[in-house]
């Protein structure tokens, strides 16, 4: 069994070396993805060998129904038939339930009843496994928009109190209560969620070659959720809306509320158009002019590309008695014309750094437009200001901690006094070779 397990994990070091080419480099795609086949193949021809002296090597058995649904091969009949062969010898293998429920989940998108009522009647001495039941047992109402079934809510309850230690659980309770209007519940659930969310080895470049066979690693993901790749931007929205929507009902015409909820609102596409815009048009009911709300009005218009030319009128006549504001609304009136009339962007990026002249992407972009120009002096002179404006530099941690914390996505996205690490990163770069090529040329 170790020569077995030793030669799968020196496959699973090539497959990594397969995937991370067929990521970086185009070129080499096809030939990477012909590779990662031809290495699946391999590792599941060792274990059927093995098999064939041990057919009822559990698991082994699940290793394999793992691996061969795994991309590219993506064999989920062959894998299901794999978990049912386990289930014939060992009906009541609580490993093999869960991934045959969420195998059939992710492939087909069908759960039986007869499936979900055995997961639930199953009971074994691990708590951990028995929670992996219940939360596999709850996908039957999710694929069958029956979340409102009283029996849904019941096996989530029943999940965490299994086990306290998972996401997914909490997560989807957190969903329900959201939905319900239960927000105070929903803002716990999903707190409480947050704090089991742990960092994923496997998708970290720096930790040793993962085993491509080891399905704890798809139980980790998405069937406990602690890796947190199974939804945490949306784990974390749930959080802050639950959040705005709870301060809302003691106080439901609170301008800062209204735009903490809007900045959720505006950035989640799964929304309708009415539900997009409910809360920003509340406060703009209010207060025509609000400037944060057109600011994040027009961040959502640039995204959908959207040449909004009322908004722009807005952005570009409404002065405020704040210069920092007046700042960011000429800053974001320029985003309009980045692919269509540089002149007017140019102006109205001189505008936004004369108003005020301590924030960094107005700076940033009025270099790109300089740089495109071959203004490169001017270019170096404004990289050179914006660099000394930075307040912080943002990790992705930190960037994901608030979806509805309007000054945070203003300070982030708008400003950029809150820099992105890998921008603050090529911004010293492009500084450094600035600096160099000025002292060759010298």
């Amino acid at each position: 069994m170790n020569r077995i397990y030793a030669n799968i994990l020196k496959l699973s070091k090539k497959h990594k070396e397969d995937t991370s080419r067929a990521v970086d480099s185009r070129e080499n795609a096809i030939f990477a993805i012909e590779a990662l086949k031809a290495t699946i193949l391999t590792i599941e021809t060792l274990i059927e060998k093995e098999l064939q002296n041990d057919p009822k090597n559990t698991e082994l058995l699940l290793r394999l129904a793992f691996v061969v649904q795994e991309v590219p091969i993506v064999d989920a009949e062959k894998s299901i038939k794999i978990l049912d062969q386990i289930l014939s010898y060992d009906s009541h293998n609580g490993i093999a339930l869960i991934l045959r429920v969420f195998f059939n989940y992710y492939h087909f998108g069908v759960i039986d009843k007869s499936l979900s009522n055995n997961l639930v009647s199953t009971k074994t001495e691990d708590a951990e496994i028995n929670s992996m039941l219940r939360i596999a047992a709850s996908l039957y109402y999710e694929t069958e928009n029956m979340t409102d079934d009283p029996e849904y809510e019941t096996l989530l309850l029943e999940s965490i109190d299994f086990c306290q230690d998972h996401v997914r659980n909490y997560q989807a309770l957190a969903e329900l209560y959201l939905k319900q209007g239960k927000y105070n519940e929903a803002e716990k659930l999903a707190k409480a969620a947050l704090k089991n969310l742990v960092t994923s080895c496997y998708y970290n470049a720096k930790c040793p070659d993962p085993d491509i066979t080891d399905y704890g690693r798809f139980l980790n993901e998405f069937v406990k959720g602690i890796y947190g790749l199974y939804s945490t931007k949306s784990l974390k929205t749930i959080y802050e809306e639950a959040a705005a929507r709870r301060k809302l009902q003691t106080d439901p015409n609170n301008i800062k509320f209204l735009l903490d909820l809007a900045n959720v609102e505006l950035f989640d596409y799964s929304l309708n158009e009415e539900k997009t815009f409910a809360s920003i048009n509340k406060v703009l009911s209010y207060d025509p002019d609000n400037p944060t709300a057109l600011i994040l009005l027009a961040y959502r218009a640039i995204l959908d590309k959207n040449f909004d030319e009322s908004l722009i009128q807005k952005l570009t006549t409404i002065k405020t008695a704040d210069p920092e504001i007046n700042s960011m609304l000429l800053f974001s009136a320029s985003k309009f014309y980045m692919n269509s009339d540089p002149k007017r962007r140019e102006e109205l990026l001189q505008q936004s750094i004369k108003e005020y002249p301590w924030h960094v992407y107005n700076y940033l972009d009025l270099a790109q437009l300089y740089t495109e120009q071959h203004k490169l002096v001017e270019a170096k002179d404004l990289k050179q200001q914006a660099f000394y404006n930075v307040a912080k530099v943002s990790t992705h941690d930190e960037l994901y901690a608030s979806f509805c914390d309007t000054q945070k996505l203003i300070d982030q996205d708008i400003k950029g006094i809150w820099l992105y690490e890998e921008k603050y990163q090529s911004l010293c770069e492009e500084l450094c070779a600035s600096h160099n090529n000025a002292t060759l040329t010298e």
